[in-house]
């Protein structure tokens, strides 16, 4: 797979967002920042989207009044900053099998594969937020 422009896959997730804003109505706390020139970027299609997916999917919901989600994406010349954070609910309220997906453990091997020594990625619980954060080189 060929990459694409970072400027094309920001747009994939600002149409995302867009969509789930329209879910959840126009009271929902979701954040999407973009900084940096991303004109002149590319990177494999389609990383990005789990860790978003993965926010709505946990943070999200319950469409709980406290819940919230705030993304950026940062371009330092030719270094990518992608942060996430989520609101945590308690999911045990909701009688829903929590389980294990396979969105982050294909990323992890999709950066491994394709930026191995150049990606970082990062994710913590930190009281009830969920963060994560990715960094590529993009040369």
């Amino acid at each position: 797979v060929s990459k694409v422009k970072l400027s094309r896959e920001l747009k994939f997730i600002e149409d995302y967002i867009a969509v789930e804003k329209i879910r959840f109505g126009d009271n929902a706390k979701i954040n999407f920042e973009v900084s940096g020139s991303v004109d002149d970027l590319t990177i494999e299609p389609l990383l990005l989207i789990t860790l978003v997916e993965n926010a709505f999917k946990h943070g999200f919901y319950t469409n709980d009044i406290n819940s919230f989600i705030t993304i950026n994406a940062i371009v330092k010349d030719k270094d990518f900053l992608f942060k996430v954070e989520n609101s945590i609910q308690d999911q045990r309220h909701f009688n829903k099998t929590v389980r294990e997906g396979k969105g982050l453990n294909n990323l992890k091997e999709r950066l491994q594969l394709s930026y191995p020594k150049a990606s970082k990625y990062v994710f913590k619980n930190e009281n009830n937020i969920y963060k994560t954060q990715l960094e590529i080189n993009l040369e």
